[in-house]
């Protein structure tokens, strides 16, 4: 196991532990300045955010609720972005 100094020596110099929710997350922040800005959740499939395919990673949002893969947490988080299903 890794020490906890190094640890956090890591996590200073931006080490992610869990990459995959990291960018979850980025992407969600996306969609929150895309709303906040256009001031609706209805993003195209082309759309790119940040050099980010928004519109793609939506629709994977979308089918993941669909395949009862996408967690609660996610869709109530989606949901009071205005996130359209």
């Amino acid at each position: 196991k890794l020490d906890v100094s190094y640890q956090h020596c890591l996590e200073n110099l931006g080490m992610s532990w869990d990459p995959l929710a990291d960018k979850w997350e980025r992407n969600l922040a996306l969609l929150e300045g895309f709303v906040e800005r256009e001031g609706h959740c209805d993003v195209l499939v082309r759309h790119e955010e940040d050099k980010v395919k928004l519109g793609e990673w939506l629709n994977t949002q979308r089918q993941a609720r669909k395949g009862n893969i996408l967690s609660s947490e996610r869709i109530e988080r989606l949901d009071q972005v205005g996130m359209r299903w």
